[in-house]
């Protein structure tokens, strides 16, 4: 039986975590592109899987953060995150 330790993984996460804060550094800066986006979002969902399963995220894990900081500002950050207090909020108008 051929079982993935928990060293394993942890050397799979850190690999990741270099791979996607590369391509999200090239992508953000205008650089060329390092992989598409459904790559991209394979890699994320493998790397967010193995820190639920081993309960360990990386400092500079790209499952912290919404983007990256720009040096040529080519390009803007496609998310955006609106934190709202649902228990002050009175009828679902309010949110």
């Amino acid at each position: 039986m051929n079982s993935i330790t928990d060293f394993e993984k942890t050397q799979r996460m850190k690999e990741l975590v270099v791979l996607l804060n590369q391509a999200s550094e090239a992508y953000y800066n205008g650089k060329e592109e390092l992989m598409s986006n459904y790559e991209w979002d394979t890699f994320f969902d493998e790397l967010t899987i193995l820190e639920q399963e081993l309960g360990i995220i990386l400092p500079e894990s790209p499952t912290q953060n919404t983007g990256y900081e720009e040096t040529k500002g080519e390009k803007e950050p496609i998310f955006c995150v609106v934190v709202v207090e649902i228990r002050r909020c009175n009828t679902c108008f309010d949110v």
